[in-house]
């Protein structure tokens, strides 16, 4: 699964134990539980044009902020030509963003994707600067630079415990770098599971999140792709990361969001 370097990391395996039999599995009432995951069409072409345009907007003004100085040109897909140092690009694509910039559209997203499940949702809050928020994640994957995250599960942060993952593709996204998800791995019991402790090194660079290793099940990997527009809805329990940007000179960008039972208290 995930190739780190065991000098750098500690190993750990989890108890013998199925998580997501523990958890509030949104999935459960649902076609997919089985799997995992799928794919749905949530924004159409003139939705979906807004939601990039205001992407495009925020990490531009965050671009300018950084280097000090306007940028003219600017395009998602370009963003690698004007940040080039990775200091930089940390004060740029540290995942949080404020959800007013989806507006109506996100109402939208949860809406689609509501109705798919036949469970009501609501954005999770999570507390960021000790204030409880709403939030949307976005990650910058830049071509050939080890941005993206190791093979993981969500469900290792306790935070992400009992949701819903929605990852949209922005820009820049094919099968060649798309997030890749382990099917049925929802389902595996974590003492068959090794995988690094939280903040494993990858890449040498730091990330939130533990990696799978290694595992005793049999691995089905899958690219899914949603196209512009869709989204790749699944469990926190699944194994999923590794979308390693190999385009020479595009960048990736994506969105996610996290969505738990709505009649949940927080």
């Amino acid at each position: 699964m995930s190739n780190i370097d065991t000098e750098l990391n500690d190993l750990i395996i989890g108890d013998d134990t199925v998580s997501i039999h523990k958890s509030d599995n949104l999935l459960k009432e649902s076609a997919h539980d089985s799997i995992g995951f799928f794919v749905k069409l949530v924004l159409d072409d003139a939705m979906f044009e807004l939601l990039k345009s205001r992407i495009s907007s925020y990490v531009k003004d965050r671009v300018e902020k950084v280097l000090g100085k306007p940028v003219a040109n600017f395009t998602l897909e370009k963003y690698h030509t004007f940040i080039h140092d990775d200091n930089d690009h940390y004060k740029i694509a540290n995942w949080e963003m404020e959800v007013d910039i989806l507006s109506t559209i996100e109402e939208v997203i949860r809406d689609g994707i509501s109705k798919t499940i036949n469970t009501s949702l609501r954005l999770k809050k999570i507390i960021i600067d000790n204030n409880l928020q709403e939030i949307i994640g976005f990650r910058i994957v830049r071509p050939s630079k080890g941005d993206e995250n190791p093979f993981h599960r969500d469900s290792w942060m306790k935070q992400w415990e009992n949701t819903l993952n929605v990852w949209i593709p922005i820009a820049g996204c094919n099968k060649e770098n798309s997030l890749a998800v382990v099917e049925r791995s929802h389902l595996w019991n974590e003492s068959k599971i090794c995988r690094t402790k939280d903040g494993v090194v990858y890449n040498n660079k730091k990330f939130r999140v533990a990696a799978a290793i290694s595992t005793d099940y049999n691995v089905n990997l899958f690219i899914p792709n949603p196209k512009y527009g869709e989204a790749l809805v699944f469990s926190p329990y699944l194994i999923h990361g590794n979308a390693k940007n190999s385009m020479h000179d595009i960048t990736r960008v994506s969105i996610e969001l996290r969505y738990e039972r709505a009649q949940q208290t927080s």
